[in-house]
């Protein structure tokens, strides 16, 4: 059993992203995954401004953790890339102008590791300046060591 909060400090957040954030809640969706039911487990790291980081670890040993899906369904809201050196595969959401023209302020970074692991972390509101991808990588990095 682990918890995300756990794997990933308020500092290590606050020093990939360059900001202050409150301490982590977590939130943990169904802890017996099974067969055909993944477990969630989130941490929300709430800073100003409504800037505030998502840390999720999806676990299903139903094998369902499939990239090229969950990427389709992604591109449908954001703009999508590769990216690399993290996981077996990811990929970066970037916000879009959705068609009544409002900016969707969040980014995320979409890691896969086996067949399994699925961890995300989402970035919402970033100040100018802040490199959200930089600071995302370096959060699932901590997060896929401690797993």
């Amino acid at each position: 059993m682990y918890t995300v909060c756990s794997i990933e400090s308020t500092a290590q957040v606050g020093t990939a992203l360059g900001a202050t954030f409150g301490a982590g809640t977590e939130a943990d969706t169904n802890p017996t995954p099974s067969d055909s039911e993944a477990e969630l487990v989130a941490c929300n790291y709430a800073g100003a401004n409504n800037y505030s980081v998502s840390v999720s670890v999806r676990c299903c040993p139903c094998g369902d953790n499939e990239p090229s899906t969950v990427e389709a369904e992604a591109k449908m809201f954001s703009v999508v890339s590769d990216v690399s050196g993290v996981g077996d595969s990811a990929f970066w959401q970037s916000p879009i102008t959705d068609a009544g023209g409002i900016v969707l302020d969040y980014y995320s970074l979409n890691v896969f590791v086996g067949a399994d692991f699925y961890v995300i972390v989402t970035v919402n509101n970033p100040p100018a300046g802040v490199d959200p991808l930089a600071g995302a990588k370096q959060i699932a990095t901590t997060v896929l060591a401690g797993l």
